[in-house]
This record gives C-alpha cells, sequence and structure tokens, in this order.
C-alpha cells in the first residue's frame, strides 16, 4: 500500500509543479512537430542504449558498419531483456512487480516528455533513471536457476567493463581548467560581481567559494532578467552599480550579444575562452528597471490564471 501511495504523491507533486511551472519560466516547455517527434523518438532510443550497451549504441548509431562483436552484444543484451521481462511476466511476488510497474510508468514518462516537447534539448542525461530502471529490472528478475541467463548477463558486464575502461581513459582529467583560469583571473584583478548565463554562472561561483558571485541571469537586447530556475530570489536582492558580463566564448547558448550592442561596456577583458565586459554607473543600474517589469508580468500571469480563474 506504501507503494502506490508514494507513487501517487510523486504523481501528485509533479502535476503541482507543472501547473506552476510558467510563473517560474514562462513557456518553458515548447509541444514539438510531427517530424521531431519522430527523430526524437529515435534519438532516446539511441540515446538510452549508450547507457544500456555499447554494442546497441553503435548499431543504431550508424556511420560506421557495426562489427561483428557490436551486433554479438545487441543480441546478448536484447536476449537476456526478453528473459528478464519474461520472469517478470511470471513473478508471484506481488511487491517486486509494484516496483517494476513504478519503473515502467518513471520510463513512460520520461519517455513522453522527451519524445513530445523540447524537453529533450540537451537533457539526454536524464535517461541515466531510466536505464537503472532497467538493469534494476534484469537484476530482480533473475533466475538463478536458469545457468544461460547468469551467462549472458556475465558476458555483459565484462563486455560493459572493459569498454568503459577505454572510455574513462579518454575523459579530461581537469575538466574545470578553464572555469578555475576565469576565477583566478577574476581573483587577481579584483572582480567580485558579474553576470552570466546559467550554466557558467554556478560554476564559477562555487568553484570561486564566493569569493567571486556570478549570479545567471537571461540577456535580451532590453536589459537582462533573473534567471529563476535553480535559483534563489535573495541572490537577485543585491544590485551593484559596478559589475562584469561574462561571456563564454565556446557556448552559443544565451549569449549577452544583444546586451552587449545596446549597452554599450565601458571596457573589455579577455581570460581564454571567455569575454568580460564591464560596466559602471548609470549604464550599469539602467537594466535593473527590466527585472521589475519581469517580475511584475510573472504575477499577473499567476493571478490571472490561478487566483482569478
Amino acid at each position: 500500500m506504501w507503494v502506490i501511495s508514494w507513487t501517487l504523491l510523486a504523481g501528485l507533486v509533479s502535476v503541482i509543479k507543472s501547473l506552476f511551472i510558467d510563473y517560474l519560466v514562462p513557456n518553458p516547455f515548447a509541444v514539438q512537430n510531427q517530424a521531431s517527434i519522430f527523430s526524437n523518438a529515435f534519438e532516446i532510443f539511441r540515446q538510452l542504449s549508450l547507457y544500456l550497451n555499447t554494442g546497441l549504441y553503435h548499431v543504431l548509431t550508424g556511420g560506421q558498419t557495426p562489427s561483428s562483436i557490436d551486433i554479438l552484444f545487441t543480441l546478448i543484451f536484447l536476449t537476456a531483456l526478453c528473459i528478464a521481462i519474461w520472469n517478470l511476466g511470471h513473478a508471484t511476488n506481488h511487491i517486486m512487480k509494484s516496483f517494476a510497474v513504478i519503473m515502467a510508468i518513471s520510463a513512460a514518462l520520461m519517455f513522453t516528455g522527451l519524445t513530445f516537447t523540447s524537453l529533450s534539448e540537451g537533457t539526454y542525461r536524464y535517461l541515466g533513471f531510466t536505464a537503472i530502471s532497467v538493469f534494476m529490472i534484469l537484476s530482480f528478475f533473475t533466475n538463478s536457476k536458469n545457468q544461460l541467463y547468469i551467462f549472458l548477463i556475465a558476458i555483459l558486464l565484462i563486455s560493459s567493463a572493459t569498454a568503459n575502461i577505454s572510455s574513462i581513459t579518454n575523459l579530461d582529467s581537469q575538466p574545470n581548467a578553464r572555469v578555475n583560469e576565469l576565477v583566478d583571473y577574476m581573483e587577481s584583478n579584483n572582480i567580485t560581481y558579474a553576470y552570466a548565463y546559467y550554466w557558467d554562472a554556478g560554476i564559477t561561483t562555487y568553484l570561486a567559494n564566493e569569493k567571486v558571485i556570478v549570479r545567471p541571469v537571461i540577456f535580451t537586447d532590453s536589459g537582462f532578467i533573473p534567471y529563476k530556475w535553480n535559483s534563489c530570489v535573495r541572490w537577485y536582492d543585491e544590485r551593484p552599480t559596478e559589475y562584469f558580463v561574462i561571456r563564454n566564448n565556446d557556448s552559443q547558448s544565451n549569449t549577452p550579444d544583444a546586451f552587449v550592442t545596446a549597452y554599450k561596456p565601458d571596457r573589455v577583458l579577455y581570460c581564454g575562452n571567455y569575454t568580460l565586459y564591464h560596466y559602471s554607473g548609470l549604464n550599469a543600474t539602467s537594466v535593473y528597471d527590466t527585472w521589475t517589469l519581469d517580475e511584475e508580468n510573472s504575477w499577473l500571469r499567476f493571478k490571472q490564471r490561478y487566483l482569478e480563474g
């Protein structure tokens, strides 16, 4: 019973979050067109296969002829999964079957969101949870007396471990090197406050131990507004008369180019892959007017939809 209760609670929380999400981030997830839906569905299976089985991923990726090893591991994985699903259908443990149903519902919701909305844009990493669900089904519904199944699982584990070893050796051992360089540069130049896009703001503030504060914002040609996703209201209470705007030259997402064109900086600094625009005085404080306007519009949408029917 408690399993059902937690499932209903999680669903209720998800519904409430979806209803109120446009108050936090206006129009966050757009519905995709028919062509995008089909391409998204295939991409989901391809990205999910990267978590599940390297051979299956190579088969779905295309662009190169799958090796005999890829095909073999794909067949082994699919065979093991079919056996686990068959065991699930004949399982007598109702608690385990309830967990399987919850995992299936979770996977279905994730598939629906990634397929039919713009949630799929850059969020395939969340398929890791779906992949874990598949692995749990493989684990929960193992028949220890089925030697073929145990043999297939052992082959899959060995092959995955081997593939991961080669992948790990190719990873960047210093993934935050450029951000650390930016932090050192800002500290050495007595730069203590800046604005940047979401992906650059949080990590810079964290690696600087808050000696440098970088707040996430959305840049427009009329100013910038607080980026409310994963943010805190009090972060934006401080509105300094001197700050920097940071541009990550490797990213094309929400760059401050339009803002910089509309509001000419006092000076421009360069650090590695980053460009820092300096603002002070009236030129700095005038953009805060867009914050109040955005907050009023957000409250008006919320009031009209939920308080006035």
